[in-house]
């Protein structure tokens, strides 16, 4: 809830792409721990944790997190931090394989909008997901978005880029990897579609790809494709 209504898809003041839920609601909290505690038990490499956190900076002013304000006597920013942090501490417990964190790409002001304190996440997670969708025509705000993510992150830093629909020119693509390389531990590309991952990975094979690196003179984007490819 916000002054100006709920955190909805419906509600057209806000844009958003889901519906959100109060993260001081214990109900919602204990659920994704019992959920987080099993799937952790399984064969799996990690668990990634994506939009913990608030809608964004006008939430939540619900009647539960008015009264948990009040009583905490702490400010807004740093109540909502708070609860934010305790809860990850909480998932880092329930989590019996590494935890990795997805962050907005707002590397200025996370802890103001959404409640992501980097400085205490640092302390619980074992990685930072940022994700980074554009079409990558300009690789500059790439380059200036992660250099800043690398200022903060203390632990391993993903850039998730996307290649997925609409297909972006895989030129654009290259650029963009070669742009956030010198600064990020490890370098994501998502997509939903099988066939376009596997042009994308054919792609990156491509004489044209390993050309434009060395160009570019990007040493740390080589010795990873020596070891992927």
């Amino acid at each position: 809830m916000s002054e100006r209504g709920r955190a909805t898809r419906s509600d057209g003041r806000y844009k958003l792409l889901w519906d959100w839920l109060c993260p001081n609601n214990d109900e919602v909290k204990n659920n994704l721990l019992e959920l987080i505690e099993d799937t952790s038990s399984k064969d799996i490499l990690g668990i990634r944790l994506d939009c913990v956190q608030y809608a964004m900076e006008d939430f939540c002013k619900c009647a539960r997190c008015a009264k948990m304000i009040k009583q905490s006597k702490m400010d807004w920013v740093d109540f909502r931090s708070s609860s934010i942090s305790n809860f990850v501490r909480d998932v880092r417990r329930a989590s019996k394989v590494p935890l990795m964190i997805g962050l907005e790409p707002d590397p200025a002001f996370l802890n103001e909008r959404f409640g992501l304190n980097v400085k205490l996440l640092n302390d619980i997670a074992d990685a930072f997901c940022v994700p980074i969708y554009m079409d990558y025509s300009i690789t500059y705000w790439p380059d200036i978005i992660v250099y800043a993510f690398r200022q903060h992150v203390k632990k391993k830093l993903v850039i998730d880029l996307y290649a997925g629909y609409p297909k972006k020119p895989i030129e654009n693509l290259f650029r963009a990897m070669i742009a956030v390389a010198k600064y990020a531990d490890t370098i994501l590309i998502s997509t939903f579609d099988y066939n376009l991952a596997l042009d994308v990975l054919n792609s990156l094979k491509d004489e044209r790809f390993f050309k434009m690196v060395e160009e570019k003179d990007c040493k740390p984007l080589l010795q990873r494709l020596e070891l992927f490819l």
